[in-house]
């Protein structure tokens, strides 16, 4: 009984430590969106009043007599192929001010729109932070502030010439797309945190008696517990450069950021899973020892169909070695044999590198059958009280019957091999 208290105690603790560290990086990670998100504005549009033309910009008046003139149409043509090239952008303009009252020069609404603010039009919601921007050269950032057009996050510049003021110009983003971006960069690590102790909490109420029982939700525990780190920090990174790039889907960089994201999270779930089912088949002895009949050939393309997102984005080939026959069945607990062919294949493309390609293969004995992983890079680590997947592989291995070896050839390939005695097996070629 004492035994179990303390690993109760231990499945708390883990618990408390990973809600500590996730919601601490969560905050982080939101104040540091928020931060690039502004700075990053703030340097495009003073960027961009720097290359504005300035002879055009000081022969506008912000009248309505401008709508007929050359540098008009100049001006507008200009914001108008800006505000394509920056999609996050809603409203381009410039200002100029008189009278303490400030007017629009041009924005890069179409002509006629119901958004269009023509020259000479009264810009009567002006904040007074955007209105300092034109008796003195400054680059800020202002907002959230409402306007009759809705409420924005805007990035202001003054446009000089020989370094006096002439104009503004003004960049508008709505607020709610910024405010869900820098949500989201907090959201990313937040749930996956809560899975993580929801889990670890369930874990702990139902902790068994048996020893060996023990010994292995305590192995697979501390495994766990000291890969939750890397995952996170690997979120955070991610997500911080998605919200500084400021791209749309279709950049190839933003998905292959999206992409890294993606696999972050998804070394989190897999953890959460190694506790699920141990802790499940701890629980109930029976799902020890329930068995199905599994195409082993089915289970590997499968699962190399489930990696095409992170191998498209790494233009990684996986290829299956011509040794694999069309069918191969065996007897054994789907569950866990899925569980340790997805982490065989994870880990497998986590090592190669870009452009690389992985070779699943096959081979059987009259006693074994194996699968062999064959990847580029030679960083594979063979000490596996050093690498927690490697461990975990392992483990995972061992509760099927099987064992597992790594290596090195001579030209640097990395080589994982899964060997399991052959029984119960048909095999079709």
């Amino acid at each position: 009984m004492p035994k179990n208290i303390t690993t109760q105690r231990l499945y708390y603790i883990a618990a408390f430590a990973v809600v500590v560290l996730g919601f601490s990086l969560a905050g982080l990670n939101a104040y540091s969106s928020y931060s690039s998100q502004r700075a990053f504005l703030g340097q495009r549009v003073a960027g961009l009043a720097s290359a504005l033309p300035k002879d055009v910009i000081d022969n506008l008046s912000a009248k309505e007599t401008d709508i007929d003139t050359r540098d008009y149409r100049t001006i507008k043509s200009t914001l108008q192929d800006i505000a394509k090239s920056n999609s996050d952008i809603r409203f381009i303009y410039i200002t100029k001010q008189r009278n303490s009252e400030v007017f629009f020069v041009a924005d890069s609404e179409p002509e006629g729109s119901e958004d269009e603010s023509p020259p000479g039009q009264l810009y009567e919601e002006v904040d007074e932070g955007y209105r300092a921007a034109h008796d003195e050269v400054r680059q800020s950032v202002i907002g959230p502030t409402t306007d009759r057009w809705g409420t924005w996050i805007s990035g202001v510049a003054t446009i000089t010439d020989d370094e006096q003021p002439i104009a503004v110009l003004g960049m508008d983003i709505p607020a709610q797309d910024y405010m869900t971006d820098i949500v989201y960069s907090g959201v990313v690590v937040v749930l996956p945190t809560l899975l993580i102790a929801t889990v670890l909490i369930f874990a702990a109420s139902k902790v068994g008696r048996k020893d060996k029982e023990l010994v292995e939700r305590l192995t697979l525990l501390a495994l766990v517990t000291s890969s939750v780190k890397t995952p996170l920090e690997g979120v955070k990174w991610a997500a911080q450069q998605l919200v500084q790039r400021q791209v749309t889907s279709t950049d190839p960089e933003s998905v292959r950021l999206a992409s890294e994201l993606s696999a972050s999270v998804d070394k989190v779930v897999q953890s959460v899973d190694d506790i699920v089912n141990v802790t499940k088949n701890s629980r109930d002895h029976k799902d020890t020892t329930m068995v199905d009949r599994v195409d082993i050939v089915a289970l590997v393309i499968d699962t190399i169909d489930r990696f095409k997102l992170n191998t498209s984005t790494k233009r990684i080939s996986v290829l299956l070695g011509d040794s694999w026959p069309a069918s191969f069945v065996i007897d054994t607990r789907l569950v866990d044999i899925n569980r340790l062919v997805t982490a065989l294949v994870a880990r497998s493309v986590d090592l190669t590198e870009n452009n690389g390609s992985v070779r699943i293969l096959f081979a059987h004995t009259q006693k074994n059958w194996n699968i062999t992983s064959i990847t580029g890079g030679g960083r594979i680590v063979v000490d596996l009280d050093n690498d927690e997947s490697l461990a975990i592989l392992k483990l995972l291995a061992g509760r099927l019957g099987g064992t597992l070896d790594t290596s090195t050839t001579d030209i640097g390939d990395d080589v994982i091999t899964i060997m399991f005695p052959l029984k119960g097996t048909e095999i079709q070629r």
